[in-house]
């Protein structure tokens, strides 16, 4: 985000206009902002906060202060920014809650605060807290985020760099577009897990089995049998071993009770090879299956999620998060991903489907009214 013109009315200790035509600046993208203490510098840090979120730049002033103590009854109070974001133009327009002369009958009346948003497409977004979630969704910070990152006021660079692990790292996944990664992560984690779990399973069966095999002590895998009776062979060792102690006829059954014992344990083991290979089998798939969404970023510069992996998304269901008009964002079971509406828009909570993918572009449809 780059500040193109700031301009202020009756805002803090500026009693008239002031317009800072701030892309006087450059577009090197690192700016300083300095001067004598009570010149202005944290009135400018208010006025830009103010603009884009509607509160003070820090924690101790409240936009009930903003008005100027200095200003004519008459003149207005407001804030209003221009600045571009990839490329593209936006304003906002702001302003706090004040009393003004009444228009008629003399007196004051009560100036209720107020926003609105002029959309590089034309559109106008009214009303604060619109206003307000709509440039959150567009610059992907909120408040205290862009106020640690993108606008640091004096001493305010220390939160950031005592901030705890976890707020570091949702500032940056918002920043970095690291999203993805988590959602990669989360299902290489679930998997790692369930075949954890799957390979517990296994080896307690085979731990059970081998337990109740009869050798004798003179026997020559009999040092192997006490090792895996206690557990001290890997699965794949005990269960070799299993297998060759039935080849070569090791157990010895001493009656028709142990007989029928042997069969049993003789049908067990191969039940458990079986699901044993079943599972290998299942996770190999299951990580065959999953979508390579470390190859899927988002291009915010046209609005659309790119990548190799979008037609994993067909058929899914998801729900709106940003207006679709008819470009917005949709929830896919946790992943965020920017989509084209059939229709001319589709309002935030609705169902969408997606439908087909062109190019680098996801189009969904409405599901039900």
């Amino acid at each position: 985000m780059r500040p193109l013109k700031l301009t202020l009315s009756a805002f803090g200790p500026y009693a008239d206009t002031v317009v800072l035509d701030l892309e006087r600046l450059g577009v090197r993208g690192l700016y300083l902002i300095t001067g004598d203490t009570g010149a202005g510098k944290t009135t400018i840090f208010d006025a830009i906060t103010y603009a884009l979120y509607g509160e003070a730049s820090g924690d101790n002033r409240d936009p009930s202060m903003f008005r100027s103590q200095y200003a004519l009854p008459e003149t207005p109070t407001l804030v209003e920014l221009v600045f571009s974001y990839q490329g593209r133009t936006y304003t906002v327009r702001r302003n706090p809650e004040y009393e003004r002369p009444a228009r008629r009958g003399g007196g004051t009346t009560l100036q209720r605060a107020d926003a609105e948003l002029h959309l590089p497409d034309g559109r106008v977004v009214t009303r604060s807290r619109e206003v307000t979630a709509e440039l959150v969704s567009i610059l992907g910070l909120d408040r205290s985020q862009f106020t640690q990152i993108a606008m640091i006021a004096q001493g305010d660079f220390l939160k950031l760099l005592l901030a705890d692990t976890k707020s570091r790292q949702d500032i940056f996944r918002e920043i970095f577009e690291t999203r993805y990664f988590m959602v990669f992560q989360d299902k290489l984690k679930g998997e790692a897990i369930g075949l954890q779990k799957s390979c517990a399973a296994a080896r307690a069966s085979v731990q059970q089995y081998i337990g109740g095999v009869l050798y004798r002590e003179e026997d020559p895998l009999a040092p192997r049998l006490e090792q895996a009776v206690q557990g001290a062979l890997p699965l794949e060792e005990t269960m070799a071993l299993i297998a060759a102690l039935l080849l070569i006829g090791v157990i010895v059954a001493a009656d028709s009770l142990l007989e029928g014992i042997l069969l049993t344990i003789i049908i067990v083991l191969v039940l458990c090879l079986l699901f044993t290979i079943a599972v290998r089998s299942a996770s190999k798939g299951a990580l065959a299956r999953t979508p390579l969404i470390l190859k899927t970023a988002t291009d915010r510069e046209d609005g659309f999620t790119s990548g190799e992996d979008l037609n994993y998304f067909l058929g899914h269901e998801g729900v709106v998060t940003t207006m679709l008009r008819p470009v917005g964002r949709a929830d896919f079971d946790g992943v965020k991903l920017d989509v084209l509406a059939e229709g001319e828009f589709v309002d935030v909570g609705k169902r969408v489907k997606v439908v087909r993918v062109e190019g680098r572009k996801i189009v969904v449809r409405q599901i039900g009214a």
